[in-house]
């Protein structure tokens, strides 16, 4: 029996230790190979810092739900950023975050560490991680509900006012459309979810607005390839005011053949991958709170971001330089110019020359 002045010891935490190992057999292994680690494999690698602690606090003994937990969630969320889940871990995580709620209440209804409460807690997180995995494989490939092909002309125009916004998923946009033609393209819709269509032509302008509305929830969240979501080609033959909105997911802007009067880009949780034209010169912004914000450039181009950013890091290719809050590119008096206004809340931008 023991004294009850006598306070319980768990072992020393092996955190440390097994950051040490980690590092340790990556180094190795760029040794034996010759492969080299960058920063972006590195970020990739963050979810690597909730395997390790609930290694951790399994090792101390501790609750196992919470570890349990995640371990689970920490191997899902590697899988995904080296690219072998079909999902991104933002996605994930804005759809599957009450799974910290339940596993909370399952802590602490399993706080008391006799035998059979630890054997039910150690049940209930495996259970758990489980059924994470479950759900994550079913919602990635449930079937798309139906697909919606849409074109239309450009009549007379001058030029063109287009925004796309839909609620979740894939955004593919390209230049290349066929002659006389302002977009063309399919957008693949989920379950209760529809296609808002609003277009007018006025003094010389075409405008075109396509919004999907109706799912409060769109399923599938979870894009599972490239063939999905949002596939539009639009004009090459106007200047284009250009707006791409999307609340989770990602969006490949590939606007190299394409005019440009203002851009605008946004997303809350997701990957955003601007390449941006070969010839006409882009102003505008683009946001992303929670993610990864890529911008590719022609050699030669004139470069100005101008940066607002709280939380993200900054990986900028040979060639660029950051002063201040702005970053510029090698030729200050090239063409095109590419003055942008990005903001990025949490997550990292990536600023490169186009291949």
């Amino acid at each position: 029996m023991l004294d009850s002045g006598r306070e319980r010891r768990y072992p020393r935490s092996i955190f440390l230790p097994l950051m040490l190992i980690a590092l340790g057999a990556m180094l190795l292994c760029t040794t034996i190979t010759g492969l080299e680690i960058g920063w972006d494999r590195l970020f990739q690698l963050w979810p690597m810092f909730l395997v390790l602690g609930g290694l951790d606090a399994l090792f101390q003994g501790q609750r196992l739900v919470n570890p349990l937990l995640f371990i689970g969630l920490g191997g899902i969320f590697l899988l995904a950023n080296l690219g072998y889940l079909p999902f991104s871990t933002w996605e994930m995580i804005v759809r599957f975050w009450p799974v910290l709620i339940i596993a909370l209440g399952l802590e602490i209804i399993m706080g008391h560490h006799s035998p059979a409460t630890r054997t039910i807690g150690f049940v209930s997180g495996v259970l758990l991680v489980a059924a994470l995995v479950w759900l994550v494989t079913a919602i990635s490939g449930a079937p798309i509900a139906r697909t919606e092909r849409q074109s239309f002309p450009l009549d007379d125009a001058t030029r063109a006012t287009i925004w796309l916004a839909p609620r979740s998923g894939n955004l593919t946009i390209e230049g290349g459309a066929t002659p006389g033609i302002l977009l063309e393209g399919t957008a693949h819709l989920s379950r209760g979810e529809r296609l808002a269509l609003d277009s007018g032509f006025e003094d010389g302008r075409a405008n075109l607005k396509l919004e999907s509305t109706g799912a409060d929830f769109p399923y599938p969240l979870f894009v599972s390839s490239s063939q999905e979501g949002w596939n539009f080609r639009l004009t090459s033959q106007v200047p284009l005011r250009l707006m791409a909105e999307v609340t989770v997911g990602d969006q490949v802007l590939d606007l190299q053949a394409l005019q440009f009067r203002s851009f605008y880009a946004s997303a809350i949780i997701g990957k955003v991958v601007i390449l941006s034209p070969l010839k006409s010169d882009l102003p505008g912004d683009a946001r992303l709170t929670l993610g990864e914000l890529v911008l590719r450039v022609p050699h030669g181009a004139s470069v100005e971001i101008k940066l607002n950013n709280v939380l993200a890091g900054v990986s900028l290719a040979p060639g660029f330089r950051k002063q201040g809050g702005t970053i510029y590119g090698e030729n200050s008096q090239g063409n095109p110019k590419i003055n942008l206004n990005v903001r990025v809340v949490l997550g990292r931008l990536r600023v490169e020359y186009l291949p």
